[in-house]
C-alpha cells in the first residue's frame, strides 16, 4: 500500500512539473519527465496525453501516433478522441482522422466537436460538408477559433469577400486570422493591405503566444514570395514588398525539405519556382 501512495506521489509531481514545463513551451524537457511518468505506470491518462501532444509540439509525429494511439485504447473519452484525431490530421492520414471525428461529435456533441470535424473536412477538399459542420460549431459557440475556421473555408472556396467579413467579427486577430485575411487580400489584388496583413500575421508568430507549428511559418513566408508576383503590374511602390520576399526567400532556401509538413509541400515547390523566376 506504502509503495503505491509512493509511486502516486511521484507521478502527480512528475505531472505538475512537466504541465508547468509546456505552459512555457519547453516540451522537451516536459517529455523528459513524462516519459519518467510512463516508467513508473502505463496507465495514466494523462501522462499519455500530454506526452502525446508533446511529441506533436516537437514534431516527432510517430511517436505521438504511438503514444496517442496507447491513450485512446486505455480509455475513449473526449481528451482522448482529440488529441488522437489532432495527431492523425497532422500526419496526413484524412480518412481514420475523419472517422474519429466523426464518432467524436457522435458520442459528445458539443461546438469543439464540430469545430474539429469541419477541419478535418476541410484538409480533407470535402468544402461543403466543412462549411456546414463550421456554422454549427459558430452556432454553438461564436469564438476566434470557430470564426477563423469558417473564414478559411470561407476563403477556399473562393468566396474572399465573405471571408473578409467573418474575419471582421473576430475582436482578437490572432496569426491564421491575419494569414487568412492576407491570402484573400492578395486574391482581390489589394496588394498593400494584404502585405499588412501578413506581416501582422509575422508579428504574431513571432511573439510566441500560441504554439505555433513550422508549417505556420511556412505559409507565412510563401504568402510573401506569391504576393510579389501577384504584385506585378500593379501601381505600388515595389522596393518595400521586393525587401520582404528576398527575407522570405532566404528563409524558404534555408529550410529543410524533409521537415515540411504534407499539406505545404505545394506552397513551397511554387514559392520556390517563382523565387528562381523572379531572381530572388
Amino acid at each position: 500500500m506504502t509503495k503505491k501512495i509512493d509511486e502516486k506521489s511521484k507521478i502527480l509531481f512528475l505531472l505538475d512539473e512537466a504541465h508547468s514545463l509546456m505552459r512555457e513551451k519547453k516540451y522537451r524537457a516536459a517529455s523528459s519527465l513524462l516519459k519518467k511518468a510512463k516508467k513508473i505506470t502505463h496507465k495514466n491518462s494523462v501522462v499519455l496525453g500530454s506526452l502525446a501532444r508533446c511529441y506533436l509540439q516537437l514534431g516527432r509525429l510517430t511517436q505521438a501516433e504511438e503514444i496517442a494511439r496507447q491513450r485512446f485504447a486505455h480509455k475513449k473519452d473526449l481528451p482522448a478522441y482529440i488529441i488522437y484525431t489532432q495527431i492523425l490530421l497532422t500526419k496526413g492520414k484524412l480518412a481514420e482522422a475523419e472517422v474519429l471525428a466523426r464518432e467524436r461529435v457522435q458520442l459528445f456533441g458539443g461546438a469543439a466537436a464540430y469545430g474539429l470535424l469541419g477541419q478535418v473536412l476541410m484538409t480533407e477538399g470535402k468544402l461543403d460538408e466543412a462549411e456546414i459542420a463550421s456554422r454549427e460549431n459558430i452556432r454553438l459557440s461564436k469564438n476566434t477559433a470557430a470564426l477563423g475556421l469558417l473564414a478559411e473555408i470561407l476563403r477556399k472556396k473562393k468566396r474572399y469577400r465573405e471571408s473578409l467579413e467573418v474575419t471582421e467579427e473576430v475582436t482578437e486577430k490572432n496569426y491564421s486570422i491575419f494569414l487568412c485575411r492576407a491570402y484573400c487580400l492578395m486574391h482581390l489584388r489589394r496588394i498593400e493591405e494584404s502585405l499588412k496583413s501578413f506581416q501582422g500575421a509575422e508579428k504574431e508568430l513571432n511573439s510566441g503566444k500560441n504554439s505555433q507549428y513550422a508549417d505556420s511559418f511556412l505559409r507565412l513566408h510563401a504568402g510573401y514570395i506569391f504576393l510579389y508576383e501577384f504584385s506585378s503590374g500593379i501601381n505600388i511602390e515595389k522596393a518595400k514588398i521586393r525587401e520582404v520576399a528576398r527575407r522570405a526567400a532566404g528563409w524558404l532556401k534555408a529550410c529543410n525539405e524533409s521537415t515540411i509538413g504534407t499539406f505545404q509541400q505545394s506552397d513551397y515547390r511554387n514559392a520556390m519556382q517563382l523565387i528562381a523566376k523572379n531572381g530572388l
